[in-house]
């Protein structure tokens, strides 16, 4: 019996991809003092395997292998990590699965700023067929910097 008089499973998982993805995950989910964990325990998200020994097991049978450039994504990104809700996705995909936020600036696309002299500017930016545009400048006024991403994105979508 090792120290401290814990037992421990062997599972043969340590260090693999698998392993690493169940922990990071169930960091994000379950651990407060996680940089992540008020966008996925703080909202709710939990962590539908006990262990990592089921989770393997559960991306084994019904994901398969990761392909090359994808990670695991969740189908609705205000679910939780279950089965049915996971799946293999590229950033592009995993990119577009995101939730509304309008964050500090009241609007949507319009994001802080802050100077290197400590003021604050916002700016303008969004996503759109994979690109992403931002606007040309910095505002004081989170009103301009919406109107200008508005503009910007009246330019740049193919209406046809």
């Amino acid at each position: 019996m090792p120290a401290g008089g814990k037992t421990y499973e062997i599972h043969g998982l340590y260090g693999t991809l698998i392993y690493r993805m169940y922990h990071a995950i169930k960091a994000r989910c379950y651990t407060t003092s996680h940089h992540a964990y008020h966008y996925y325990g703080g909202r709710g998200i939990t962590l539908y395997w006990t262990d990592v020994v089921e989770f393997a097991r559960y991306v084994e049978e019904h994901l398969g292998p990761r392909p090359d450039g994808m990670s695991l994504d969740r189908i609705n990104n205000d679910g939780n990590y279950e089965p049915g809700n996971i799946r293999w996705a590229p950033k592009e995909v995993q990119s577009r699965n995101r939730r509304y936020r309008i964050g500090e600036s009241g609007y949507k696309w319009v994001m802080k700023k802050t100077m290197r002299n400590g003021s604050i500017r916002w700016k303008g930016t969004f996503t759109y067929n994979g690109e992403i545009y931002h606007t040309p400048h910095s505002y004081t006024s989170t009103y301009e910097a919406f109107c200008q991403v508005i503009a910007l994105r009246l330019e740049t979508i193919n209406w046809l």
